[in-house]
């Protein structure tokens, strides 16, 4: 699966080091792949969610559609073979301020929200994503409540 990735960056970015636009990328698998992460928690996937995590991406990032969907098959795969939240929290930590990772946990409510329901399982995983981002209990609390009022919104992190 890292091959993937990497062969995704050397492709649409080269192979030298990595540059800001390369960094950018990375931390737009890693949130998509954390979007997907609470997606999947509920054991599905539907339609409305994967849309919801398209429009994020797409306020969020500079990538054509096509590399978009891309990124986005090579995030649920990475989601699907993935043991733990730390590799894409890391690199997140690293190189976002607090307001940036309140901005993205604001979110994955949003995706949770994106079918009309919040499973249990997925505020559970929105918790523990929130605490490996550094976060305290009322940002948490006040990016679900926003989410909720804004739900058709997108934030930009």
């Amino acid at each position: 699966m890292i091959a993937a990735i990497r062969a995704f960056f050397e492709q649409n970015f080269g192979s030298e080091a990595p540059s800001e636009q390369d960094i950018d990328q990375q931390i737009a698998m890693a949130t998509a792949a954390l979007m997907f992460e609470v997606t999947l928690a509920d054991q599905t996937l539907d339609a409305e969610e994967r849309q919801h995590i398209v429009g994020l991406l797409q306020a969020t990032t500079s990538l054509e559609p096509q590399q978009l969907e891309h990124l986005m098959q090579l995030a649920l795969e990475e989601v699907r073979e993935s043991t733990d939240l730390f590799q894409f929290t890391r690199l997140i930590n690293q190189h976002f301020d607090e307001h940036q990772r309140e901005a993205l946990v604001r979110n994955l409510w949003r995706v949770a929200w994106a079918d009309g329901e919040i499973h249990h399982y997925e505020e559970h995983l929105i918790r523990r994503i929130a605490d490996l981002l550094h976060l305290h209990h009322h940002h948490f609390i006040r990016a679900k409540l926003q989410a909720r009022d804004q739900a058709s919104a997108v934030e930009v992190p």
